[in-house]
């Protein structure tokens, strides 16, 4: 009995002895691994949350955000120095800029992680979106003279003029190459007037002189005729033409008014000054929308003045000039498509002008020229695919945006860039702007720089 117990005692302090030894040895291997795995499982989540949520934002903001991404990884990368004595035989391998994904992480980690390096996002392109109008240059071929040859005139600057201050003004235009003159409307009406339809007598008014005597109209085609010269006769001004032209009804009694005055200049002047008429200004400026409604009603009103232009036997092209905004010059392929199709299903006839604003100061700093003139080369596209014998002109437009005069320099610097666009340009608006008849501050000082550039054009040199 004795002797079992003895050999139990000795068997129990051998099991004790081992069980010490065992414990005394776990710390130097367990302990530091599941301290580091703690560390590292800790460590992936904190910097997933802090990778994630920033590579998002960036996707959806990579237009105005393209190098600001690496700064959530660097401010992760100094959290995580609260421990950079745990991992120092690591450190060597890792370059400044790189992520934290290069420290010992899970096996799978670093198959994800190259998706989301900075240099593996896409490069945002500048403006103009659609690649292939990026190749607008100096290199590029006349078209034409990188001069005017007609400028807008409005009502109210010359509906008052004599026959001898019309012969003044056609004289003045001659000596810097400006050989007609277009009137921009010859009549207006409001929104009252558009449903009435009743502005018939307007125009009547306007070409018998509201005193009884010859008037705007008679007045300009005598003294184009004594000059040598041409006149643009404008259509109506609808002061709410935008609102109307949501409701087809209104567009058809504009369309209506429209032709009335058509039928007056055929009537009154076509076979006494039909010589002294270059042609029919379109005053309704339309622009490119996204609203089919609207650009179906533009095209019908404008499709039913062509046919009437037409079943007059007036051998007269008409001429428009849309409109263009920033806003909707920044997609050039999606101009040329949206041009092209209307271009198709209007009644335009081979003679007839499209004759866009050039636009490219819109901003004054000039900063969305270059944009204006891709999207000028897709409407000119446009007019070419179009094979209808349609013209591109382009207005060409000399006021800064406080409606005052532009510098001669910066008006040379428009023509010299889109007569690289048109078949010809004109614009609004030498007599406005540059001509002693404007009213514009600094005018008159421009006409003279104007006409030194007018006559030793060919030999300008362009600085951008």
């Amino acid at each position: 009995m004795k002797k079992l117990f003895s050999y139990v005692a000795l068997l129990l302090c051998a099991v004790m002895l081992f069980s010490f030894v065992s414990c005394s040895k776990e710390p130097e291997k367990a302990e530091p691994s599941s301290e580091t795995e703690s560390y590292e499982d800790s460590y992936e989540e904190e910097q997933s949350e802090a990778e994630t949520d920033p590579e998002e934002e960036t996707e959806s903001e990579i237009e105005t955000e393209s190098e600001t991404e690496t700064e959530p990884e660097a401010e992760s990368e100094a959290a995580s120095g609260s421990k950079p004595s745990e991992k120092p035989a690591e450190k060597p391998s890792q370059k400044p800029a790189e992520k934290p994904s290069d420290k010992p992480v899970k096996p799978e980690t670093p198959s994800e992680k190259p998706s989301q390096k900075p240099e593996e996002k896409p490069v945002v392109k500048p403006v103009p979106k659609d690649p292939e109008y990026g190749y607008f240059t100096d290199k590029m071929a006349r078209r034409c003279k990188p001069t005017v040859n007609s400028t807008f005139i409005q009502r109210w600057l010359c509906e008052n003029w004599s026959k001898s201050q019309w012969v003044k003004h056609f004289n003045e235009l001659k000596s810097v190459g400006i050989d007609s003159i277009i009137i921009q409307s010859t009549f207006e009406a409001t929104t009252k007037e558009v449903i009435n339809a009743g502005m018939e007598h307007e125009f009547d008014n306007l070409a018998a002189g509201f005193d009884g005597k010859p008037g705007c109209v008679n007045n300009a085609l005598a003294a184009a005729k004594e000059t040598g010269c041409k006149v643009w006769l404008g259509l109506g001004s609808f002061k709410n033409f935008r609102i109307c032209s949501l409701h087809p009804d209104d567009c058809a009694k504009m369309a209506e008014m429209d032709n009335k005055a058509i039928k007056a200049i055929h009537d009154k002047y076509y076979s006494k000054y039909k010589d002294q008429i270059a042609g029919i200004y379109w005053t309704s400026e339309i622009f490119m929308t996204s609203a089919p409604l609207r650009w179906k009603n533009w095209g019908a009103m404008l499709s039913a003045e062509l046919d009437y232009l037409t079943s007059l036997k007036m051998d007269l092209p008409m001429m428009i000039s849309p409109y263009t905004s920033e806003g909707q010059a920044k997609n050039a392929k999606y101009a040329e498509d949206h041009w092209l199709d209307f271009i198709k299903n209007v009644h335009f006839r081979k003679g007839d002008i499209i004759c866009p604003q050039d636009k490219m100061y819109i901003k004054d700093d000039g900063s969305a020229a270059e944009m204006m003139l891709h999207y000028l080369e897709a409407m000119s596209n446009a007019c070419r695919k179009a094979n209808k014998g349609v013209q591109f002109w382009i207005n060409v437009e000399n006021f800064k945006q406080d409606f005052n005069s532009a510098p001669v320099s910066r008006y040379i610097e428009q023509m010299n860039a889109c007569c690289k666009l048109a078949d010809n340009l004109i614009s609004f608006s030498y007599s406005h702007y540059y001509a002693s008849t404007g009213k514009s501050k600094g005018s008159r000082a421009q006409s003279d720089t104007y006409l030194a550039y007018y006559k030793t054009w060919k030999d300008v040199v362009l600085k951008k």
